[in-house]
């Protein structure tokens, strides 16, 4: 989980990387049509009308992968999610449910073979520690359900998995968003795939 949160940071700052490496191109095309060529060049504004052009080729891609960053991904909520994530990892690395459910049923046969020699001897059957073996098995059986509850129940990480599916119904037009297609969607008394707070939310707007 934490590599997935350095990996969105680095495909941030590699995109910031590729838009200053663009912009020093650009300056450095400005130097040279300045200082080596003639004047009618800088007359012409061909600098300038490169750039408008150059830039256009990058738009496309600046704003999909801005979308994807902080709408997709939600790079805020990371941090988050890592946290629930690792509050359900024991110290050893092991996972709070898988965990649980093996000190569950090692327990919960403990108990039931105890369980069996207590019904099978009718001289001696004390209540009392009977009762206290019970409880014992059931809190040990609440705590393997409370984890498993918790651990499926991560709200950051079920956003994220929303997120992914919101995005993959997104209208896109040869690999790029369709923005005009989504503004208008949003801009309908409706709601839109990305306004909705929930899947099935959206999904009764098809209905």
């Amino acid at each position: 989980m934490l590599n997935f949160q350095d990996e969105v940071r680095g495909l941030e700052s590699l995109l910031k990387r590729l838009l200053v490496t663009r912009n020093r191109i650009l300056e450095t095309i400005e130097l040279v049509i300045k200082y080596l060529f003639s004047p009618l060049l800088q007359k012409l504004e061909i600098h300038r009308s490169f750039s408008i052009a150059f830039k256009r080729v990058f738009e496309p891609f600046e704003r999909n992968l801005n979308f994807v960053i902080k709408e997709v991904f939600a790079m805020q909520s990371i941090p988050k999610m890592i946290s629930s994530c690792i509050s359900s990892t024991n110290a050893d690395g092991s996972y709070e449910p898988a965990s649980s459910r093996k000190s569950f049923e090692k327990q919960s046969k403990e108990f039931y073979d105890w369980l069996h020699k207590y019904l099978s001897n009718e001289k001696d059957r004390p209540e009392l520690k009977l009762l206290a073996k019970r409880k014992g098995f059931e809190l040990s059986k609440f705590d393997y359900l409370n984890a498993l509850n918790t651990s499926s129940n991560n709200q950051y990480f079920n956003q994220l998995l929303e997120n992914f599916f919101k995005f993959s119904n997104l209208p896109q037009d040869r690999g790029i968003l369709d923005y005009a297609t989504i503004q208008g969607q949003q801009e309908k008394p409706g709601p839109s795939i990305w306004k909705c707070e929930s899947i099935l939310e959206w999904a009764f707007t098809l209905q």
